[in-house]
Order: structure tokens, then C-alpha cells, then sequence
């Protein structure tokens, strides 16, 4: 099909060969000329360091490059130059005469980078390579496509068998993919189409067991051609979550209720007005770069603890915006909203307990003790210093992650082993390696007691008198073993000392030794219930890793 290029306006012009360099250059990026281009409609920039490489300047005109038209033509190239690209392209439906040819000849010869014009042969040849764009632009496939999605989801159709569907689908997939310019669309069938979406879609479509999944034909492909979504939500004023995704970008989910209307303007018949429906609010990240807050906790003007938080995600909202993050160890998570209006800032920390030394954990543990009534936190960043803010309540309810923390570090540091700490802090399988690390860092700890149970062999001569009645001091030790690289190594020893015990269970005793079997003794407080627990290391045998 012929293009008649004289029956273009300007700006259907632009729209259309935007979409062709688009199409050519992947990496193309259309410019809005509202307040000016700066001498380009499209360009093409270095992933590197944002350098612009290529500029194309789009001109409808047909016929000749008058003196007038030159003019215009100068005046873009000489605003496209003092932006510094690597080339300029005229693209233009005029195929140049010598004279005209010899004129831009001349005219790229005041620049130091290549100048091109791209004339109507070069547009016929790239347009008809790309038959999609000029059914959508001049054909009015628009009304095709419709039709087509409609379709799918037409329950009168009459199939004959299996290969006659199949060959219906694959007649439609080509057939959409032929007419839309903008996007490439792919179709999935059975029942669990509706539900598992792809993530790198612009947008998807369920109708019933089957799915649209639609996808960028090029980089700008969402602003030559929007998907826009317009809501009208009830919102509650003490509606916390609804009022926190809408102004700082955070996920919520709207019950249908509060959702008075959705519009979707999609294109070609796959967006409509919704009602009654559940509408998700997904935050989208934001950030490019990482951004290191520094947490201080101040008690006046003294710092007391210290922690950088790298926030690497930033998602927005109506009133400001939401980072989020974690300190170098992962432990500490942070969301801080941020009021553009106000310039204030709201901080919520929370911990996610994950495999690490117990050494890395320790400014942590400090920042953690410290975070409390009635101390001040404040925020740091590029220089910039934010007022204190009070702290309404402890962090933590008491100091056992830091008591535990500094006990193992202290205990890996005496007896030159490394292993991480356990993401469950006190796992039921480490609480004897915690106590002895704790016992072994804060010394002897005394404690009452009430009930002790341990296996004694019959020719101890400390049974007979407990089974006389007697009560008797007694001193027991343990080795507490840890497993290190698939060995199971002693390294701390803990001694408990009763200082009176007296036998409770007599007759399962007596039972015991009867059978001839190693009794269970069953100890409880005799003339004190008082005892004494401490620990200490044990010799580092020579095959210690």
C-alpha cells in the first residue's frame, strides 16, 4: 500500500515515525516537544553515562526543502548541537534534489559529528518492514482488534474438534500481533490462566480460563500509547493503610465497598469500567541508587549508638515518599516515610533474624539496648541533620539478645572457634551452648532449686547413704559440644554445685537396682535449695578446624 505522506498532519506525523525509530532502535526514547525539544523528537542515550548517541529530528514536510523549511532545519541542528550527540539524523518524506543534497552537504560541514537525512524512499523502505504500524496508522486496524479480542471469550462460537481450535488461537495470536504497533500480545488457556500472571507484562486481561498478556514492542511504548487506570475509592480518614498507599506508595488492598468505579483505558477493547471489585495497590520501586541513612540515638546531644541503614528501595505516593532497607547484617529492617510537604520523616524498625557472627551483631545490639525511653532518635544523611525525635518505648522488652550476642562473640573469641548464630536466636538445640557462653563471659551464677534428676552408678558410695536418708552436697559436670564442619567438638565444660539434696523416689530406686539396672535419682532440696553454676573452657584439641 502506497503512503501518500502530503496527507499527514504534523503530529500524526511524529506519532507514526516515532513508533517506526522505535521499533528500529529498541533503546529509542521519544521527547515531548512541549516547551520545546531541544532540536530532537527522539533520541538514543548511552546506558553508561546518559551520554545522548544518535538525535532524530522528524519534519512532515512533503514537496521541497524551500528557504523557509532550511531555516527550520538549521534551527533544530543548532539546538540539537548544544546537547553534544554523537549524530544527527533529518528524517524527512522528501527524497533531496542535488541542490538540496549539496546544501545539507555543506550545512554538516559547522559540525563536528555526522548529519543524515533520511528521505521518503528511506521511509517507504522501513514502514513497509514493518506492516503493523502502517495498518494501525493508516488502515484503521484499531476496529480489527476489537473485533478480534472479543472473540475470545464468545461462547457460541462453534469449534468442529481440537485442530480447528488450536488453528482458531494461532489465527488470532498472529493476527493481533500483525495490527498493533505499540504491543506484542500472547494468549494462555486452562484454569489456571486468571490467576498466574507473568511479571514483566505491561498488563494482563482474564477472560474466564483463558488470558491477554500484553508486552512492550519497544522502550517508550507506554507513552506513545498509555495504559492509564482511574479509581474512585472510598477513603476512611483513620484508614491507616488505604491513606499510607496512597500518599507514601505502600501496598494495600481495597475491599470492593470502598471501591466506587475503576476505569482502565487499555488499548483496543481490553481495558472498560469496573465496579464492584477489589482493587491491589502494588508499590513500584523507584530508586536507582542506594541511599545510607545513619540512625542516632541520642540521649541531649550525645550519641549513645550509632547505625547505618542502606535503604534500597523507594516507592511514592501523593504527599511523599517510602524507603526501605536493613543495616549490614540483614537483622534490622527499616520503612521510613518521608513528607515532601513537610520534609518530615517517620521511622518503623523490626528485626529478621538470619544466620550471622555473633561479632557483626554487636554495634546492632548496642543501637537496640539504647533504642528506648528516654532517649531521642535522629536521622542522618549527605550532611544533612533531622531534629531528634522522642522515643515512645523500648525497642525490645529487655536486653536477652544482647546478653546472648556478647556471650557467644566472647566465648568464639576465648576459644578461637567461629560459627554463626542461629537465625532463632535461642533454638531449643543451642540453649546449653548459650548458657555456658553466657556463665563462661558473666561468671558464677548462683540460683535455688527444686527438682534435679541424674542417672548415679550403684557402687557409688554416695547412693547407699542417700537411700539411708541422708542429705548430701553434689558437684556434677557437663562437656557442652557444638557441631563444627561435621564434628562434634567439647569446648566449654559447665560445674553445678547442690549444696544439699536428698533422694525423692526411693522405691523407683530400689526397683532399679533390683533389676540390676543403673537407676534414675530423682533430687530435691534437702537442708538448702541453693546452688552455684559456672563454666570454663575446655583444652582445643589438636584436630579443632
Amino acid at each position: 500500500m502506497k503512503i501518500h505522506w502530503n496527507d499527514f498532519e504534523p503530529q500524526g506525523y511524529e506519532e507514526m515515525v516515532s513508533v517506526l525509530l522505535s521499533r528500529l532502535h529498541p533503546n529509542a526514547q521519544r521527547i515531548d516537544g512541549k516547551g520545546g525539544d531541544g532540536g530532537r523528537d527522539v533520541q538514543i542515550v548511552d546506558g553508561q553515562d546518559d551520554s545522548i548517541i544518535h538525535v532524530f529530528e522528524l519534519k512532515s514536510f512533503t514537496g521541497r526543502m524551500d528557504p523557509g523549511r532550511r531555516s527550520q532545519v538549521k534551527g533544530s541542528l543548532k539546538r540539537a548541537a548544544s546537547l553534544g550527540p554523537a549524530r544527527w539524523t533529518l528524517v524527512v518524506p522528501i527524497d533531496p534534489t542535488p541542490g538540496e543534497d549539496r546544501w545539507f552537504r555543506k550545512l554538516s560541514k559547522e559540525y563536528s559529528f555526522p548529519i543524515e537525512w533520511c528521505g521518503k524512499t528511506w521511509l517507504d523502505e522501513k514502514m513497509s518492514a514493518f506492516p503493523d504500524i502502517r495498518r494501525y496508522f493508516l488502515e484503521g486496524a484499531s476496529d480489527e482488534v476489537v473485533r478480534l479480542l472479543r472473540e475470545l471469550h464468545k461462547e457460541q462460537a462453534i469449534i468442529t474438534d481440537v485442530p480447528d481450535a488450536m488453528e482458531r488461537l494461532r489465527t488470532l495470536h498472529e493476527r493481533l500481533n500483525e495490527i498493533d504497533p505499540h504491543y506484542r500480545y500472547e494468549l494462555s488457556t486452562g484454569k489456571d490462566a486468571a490467576d498466574v500472571r507473568p511479571t514483566d507484562v505491561v498488563f494482563s486481561v482474564g477472560f474466564c480460563d483463558m488470558r491477554v498478556d500484553v508486552y512492550s514492542k519497544y522502550l517508550g511504548a507506554t507513552e506513545d500509547r498509555p495504559v492509564t487506570v482511574t479509581v474512585k475509592i472510598l477513603v476512611d480518614s483513620d484508614d491507616e493503610v488505604v491513606q499510607d498507599a496512597l500518599n507514601y506508595g505502600l501496598e494495600a488492598t481495597i475491599p470492593p465497598h470502598k471501591v466506587a468505579g475503576v476505569t482502565v483505558d487499555a488499548p483496543f477493547g481490553l481495558g472498560g469500567d469496573f465496579t464492584e471489585t477489589e482493587f491491589i495497590l502494588i508499590p513500584i520501586n523507584n530508586l536507582d541508587d542506594p541511599v545510607t541513612f545513619l540512625f542516632d540515638i541520642m540521649d541531649g546531644d550525645k550519641i549513645l549508638a550509632s547505625l547505618p541503614v542502606h535503604l534500597t528501595e523507594r516507592t511514592s505516593g501523593l504527599r511523599g515518599a517510602t524507603l526501605t532497607g536493613a543495616d549490614s547484617t540483614g537483622w534490622l529492617q527499616a520503612r521510613i516515610k518521608v513528607n515532601v510537604e513537610t520534609m518530615g520523616l517517620d521511622a518503623k524498625f523490626w528485626l529478621t533474624p538470619q544466620s550471622t557472627m555473633p561479632e557483626a551483631l554487636l554495634p546492632l545490639c548496642r543501637w537496640v539496648d539504647a533504642c528506648k525511653p528516654p532517649h531521642h532518635l535522629r536521622f542522618r544523611w549527605q550532611g544533612g541533620l533531622e531534629p531528634h525525635t522522642e522515643i515512645r518505648e523500648s525497642f525490645l522488652a529487655d536486653d536477652s539478645l544482647s546478653r546472648i550476642v556478647e556471650a557467644l562473640a566472647h566465648l568464639q573469641e576465648r576459644c578461637g572457634i567461629r560459627w554463626e548464630m542461629s537465625p532463632s536466636l535461642t533454638p531449643e538445640e543451642d540453649q546449653q551452648i548459650l548458657a555456658a557462653a553466657i556463665m563462661l563471659k558473666e561468671g558464677t551464677i548462683d540460683f535455688t532449686w527444686e527438682s534435679w534428676n541424674l542417672r548415679l552408678d550403684p557402687s557409688e558410695p554416695a547412693l547407699k547413704e542417700l537411700m539411708g536418708g541422708s542429705s548430701l552436697a553434689f558437684l556434677t559436670r557437663q562437656d557442652v559440644p557444638i557441631e563444627l564442619e561435621g564434628m562434634t567438638v567439647a569446648i566449654v565444660r559447665i560445674q553445678t554445685h547442690l549444696e544439699s539434696a536428698r533422694l525423692a523416689n526411693l522405691d523407683a530406686v530400689e526397683l532399679a537396682l533390683k533389676s540390676g539396672s543403673v537407676p534414675h535419682l530423682n533430687l530435691v532440696p534437702g537442708e538448702s535449695d541453693k546452688g552455684q553454676r559456672a563454666a570454663a573452657l575446655l583444652p582445643a584439641p589438636s584436630e579443632h578446624p
